[in-house]
């Protein structure tokens, strides 16, 4: 689960400094930070929130029972999605050294996401604005 949450944490970070700098997507609401974006779109547009509640409710049912399945006979490691386009599971020190890698940026995201959505929540300011203030 871990290796999931940091994934999820690392795009939702580069998402949050996408929406600071580039702005929202063409025929969304705008917002001067991350958080007031959001609710922005829930107030005007809640169905794609819906939908992608949906989506990602589908998502991890469907992923859920390939990682149980694949598990249990051991054929699957935890976020193990058989995508190595630099062939790095090759060489077992690199393929360790990798997975560590990928822990402790999934960790350091997952803090810098929940500090980005406590100071968007309080500050109402984008993530990159206040380390300028």
């Amino acid at each position: 689960a871990e290796v999931k949450h940091g994934r999820l944490a690392m795009l939702a970070a580069a998402h949050v400094f996408f929406c600071d700098q580039i702005g929202s997507l063409p025929g969304f609401p705008s917002g001067k930070g991350q958080m007031d974006l959001f609710w922005n779109v829930l107030a005007e547009r809640p169905n794609i929130i819906g939908a992608g509640v949906v989506f990602v409710i589908v998502v991890e049912f469907i992923t859920g029972i390939a990682i149980t399945e694949g598990r249990k006979d051991g054929s699957r490691e935890a976020g193990d999605f058989n995508l190595d386009p630099f062939n790095v599971r090759a060489n077992p020190a690199q393929k360790a050294k990798a997975q560590l890698q990928e822990i402790k940026n999934g960790r350091l995201a997952m803090l810098a996401v929940m500090g980005m959505i406590a100071q968007g929540l309080t500050t109402h300011t984008a993530a990159l604005d206040n380390i300028s203030a």
